[in-house]
């Protein structure tokens, strides 16, 4: 657990589950303390030092999710911080064969994500997740978006792409 400015109590109580292996009570001070922040930024790192101490120090990977979604639902979370913890809830989806979950952090990874090989291969996994729900039309449009990204081929203009949808 390596947590991430953190007050004094929550120091305290950091240093009295390393000292205790009360985890517990850690994760509850932190709970509380976010919900008493205004800055949702902070909020943010605060759910996440939470969530990353359930599923570290715990080994609790569905309360580490649920504090992963209250980050993710901080509209100031910092780009890097949102974009981490949509990884970790594709992996805890991913293990607890939670596809509808899954998708949605995917999708949420992809919508975040710069890098254009890096997008087209989370639209590839959101079109595989939306068949294996039986949602064609959320397939179509991830791979819709996944050709999107993909650099114009001056031989054939992008059709041989555009026909595996059509």
């Amino acid at each position: 657990v390596q947590p991430c400015g953190l007050r004094g109590h929550e120091l305290l109580a950091l240093e009295i589950a390393l000292a205790t292996g009360d985890f517990t009570r850690y994760i509850g001070v932190l709970s509380e303390g976010a919900e008493g922040v205004a800055d949702s930024a902070l909020r943010a790192v605060y759910y996440a030092d939470a969530a990353r101490a359930a599923e570290e120090s715990l080994g609790d990977r569905e309360r580490a999710a649920a504090f992963y979604e209250r980050v993710i639902a901080e509209p100031e979370v910092e780009r890097e911080l949102a974009r981490g913890v949509y990884r970790r809830l594709i992996a805890i989806h991913s293990e607890a064969e939670r596809f509808e979950e899954q998708l949605r952090a995917v999708e949420g990874l992809s919508a975040l994500e710069q890098s254009i090989d890096a997008r087209r291969k989370l639209f590839f996994e959101a079109a595989k997740l939306s068949s294996k729900l039986g949602e064609k039309d959320r397939a179509i449009a991830a791979l819709r978006a996944r050709l999107s990204d993909e650099p114009a081929d001056d031989d054939d203009g992008g059709k041989h792409g555009n026909a595996l949808i059509d």
